[in-house]
């Protein structure tokens, strides 16, 4: 009677493997650090992937290298002298900073063997947040970089007189 309780408490359960990947360094080395992919790909068209509606989430949109050399052009000419400082940054666990809703988690699921962590069974484990490895993560994640950016982009300097009538704008449109 227990087991089919707990058989039907996971019956709408996708559960998708684990799997680990290693991260670079900034010079292209290979890091001594993991990036855990969660493969929601496997199976196919039955995989979480497979049966996600991608137009009901927004698009992953990212800079060209041709949208960064417009913006130093841009920025070159518009501040003739001036040194260009351009950074790049990663978020660390940006997907798992994005809450799911409660409704969704039963497709974020996986199974890690309870001997990694020094058990007898293994574990169910239902994720509560965005997973690196469902192809919506990144767009769903870029709907908070945007709301950033938005914010960036409408703030004008404070001495316009000495610094220039220019926003600071994340990246020109």
């Amino acid at each position: 009677m227990i087991a089919s309780k707990q058989a039907e408490a996971f019956r709408d359960v996708r559960f998708s493997p684990l799997f680990n990947v290693s991260k670079s360094n900034t010079d292209g080395t290979l890091s001594d650090k993991v990036r855990v992919v969660h493969n929601q790909s496997y199976l196919g068209d039955l995989s979480v992937d497979g049966i996600t509606d991608t137009p009901l989430h927004p698009p992953s949109e990212t800079p060209t290298h041709r949208t960064f050399a417009r913006r130093i052009a841009h920025a070159i000419v518009a501040f003739p002298g001036v040194p260009i400082y351009i950074i790049k940054r990663d978020v660390s666990a940006a997907f798992k900073r994005v809450f799911l809703q409660v409704a969704s988690a039963k497709y974020f699921a996986s199974v890690v063997r309870g001997s990694s962590a020094g058990i007898a069974s293994n574990l169910a484990v239902v994720w509560l947040t965005l997973s690196f490895g469902w192809t919506g993560s990144p767009g769903e994640y870029g709907v908070y970089q945007n709301i950033i950016d938005e914010y960036v982009s409408s703030a004008r300097p404070s001495r316009p007189h000495v610094i220039g009538e220019h926003v600071f704008n994340v990246l020109p449109t």
